[in-house]
């Protein structure tokens, strides 16, 4: 899968999500290009983009902070002050990070549209997987999948192989 992004096939997970966005983002073209037939393909492109950019941005701080932080964590946008400073410490970063790492589960699994499991292995198995396996069960099953399971819990890695990644400490 090509996505401008080296990782985008680095499980099926974060290649069902890339999916996920690139289709979204195909459906705002042909959308826009239906209301706007003279736009230009860079217009239409930057346009959708714009579009499915906002929509991640709207899950991100609408349903998946809250859920993490609570639902008053996070202070309502009053629009851009130039005089925040946006830039984050080396250490944020890396706790940052390191939490995303512990909230990855450790188990990879596929739905049909009619909900059986088409497959399942570990994160670990399915590492740069092979594009024909990936293709076997495709996005929308490992997408399907992901929703339905069951968010990890905070603060340990709960998936053990990944934190132990030469360079990493638990």
């Amino acid at each position: 899968m090509l996505a401008g992004d080296v990782r985008a096939q680095e499980n099926p997970d974060l290649t069902a999500l890339q999916v996920l966005f690139v289709r979204e983002h195909n459906y705002q073209v042909d959308r826009l290009h239906e209301e706007h037939p003279n736009w230009s393909g860079d217009k239409l492109y930057e346009t959708a983009k714009a579009i499915t950019t906002a929509e991640m941005v709207n899950i991100t701080y609408s349903e998946f902070l809250p859920h993490l932080l609570g639902e008053d964590a996070i202070k309502p946008y009053h629009g851009y002050d130039p005089t925040v400073d946006a830039r984050i410490t080396e250490e944020f970063a890396g706790a940052a990070y390191r939490f995303g790492h512990s909230i990855v589960s450790d188990e990879i699994s596929a739905i049909s549209n009619l909900g059986a499991f088409t497959s399942e292995q570990t994160l670990a198995e399915s590492f740069f997987e092979d594009p024909a396996t990936f293709n076997a069960t495709g996005a929308d099953g490992s997408a399907s999948a992901s929703v339905g399971r069951p968010g990890e819990p905070a603060g340990r890695p709960h998936c053990r192989w990944l934190a132990e990644l030469p360079g990493r400490s638990s």
